[in-house]
């Protein structure tokens, strides 16, 4: 399995892409698969006419309320050059080899989970922690969308040594599903390991 984080801005924006119909139509059975809250059936985009395909507003509004209740800015200041590592929105994709097995949502949701327990960033015990989304749009990989916001004290939440953490969730996810072994992390990230049996 492998991990890549990255920082940003517009929740919404990155919604639509994960929920639409990607760059060349290639993303297929959009959902959410697993929410801050445990309820990702209420968290459904509805289905629309638009061109993403669906209404990501009321999900975008749910996971910007922290932020906006703590008064973070949603977008960079206007005139300020290269603030995407500052930005709220943290983004992870979670992805297996190619001749790996399909997960199911639940397998990839206990990922997801341990994920953002190791990160910091959503404990498994940590009801006021930061609210945050899976979304799959293919077979091989997942999404991972969390405003950096905490929502009971309103304080913005730093991630420290993430990459690191999402290496760790990795080789156990490839380790508890039999999946195909990636490179150690002193090894190029993207590098797949061919098991010895």
């Amino acid at each position: 399995v492998i991990a890549k984080i990255s920082r940003g801005w517009g929740m919404g924006r990155l919604l639509r892409y994960l929920v639409g119909p990607g760059q060349a139509n290639e993303h297929t059975n959009q959902r959410v698969i697993a929410t801050w809250d445990g309820a990702p059936h209420l968290h459904q985009p509805p289905r629309t006419g638009s061109v993403c395909g669906f209404d990501v507003r009321a999900l975008t509004e749910d996971l910007n309320d922290p932020a906006l209740a703590a008064g973070v800015p949603l977008q960079p200041a206007p005139g300020v050059n290269d603030t995407r590592r500052r930005g709220p929105v943290w983004h992870c994709s979670l992805r297996n080899a190619p001749a790996d097995r399909v997960l199911s949502d639940e397998e990839w949701t206990e990922v997801v989970e341990d994920l953002l327990d190791r990160t910091g960033l959503a404990g498994r015990d940590d009801p006021g922690a930061c609210r945050w989304v899976a979304v799959r749009h293919a077979e091989d990989h997942v999404h991972v969308a969390v405003m950096l916001v905490r929502q009971d004290t309103s304080r913005r939440v730093h991630p420290w040594r993430d990459y690191l953490r999402a290496r760790e969730v990795c080789r156990e996810a490839e380790r508890r599903f039999g999946l195909t072994w990636t490179a150690p992390a002193d090894l190029p990230s993207g590098v797949y390991i061919a098991k010895l049996v």
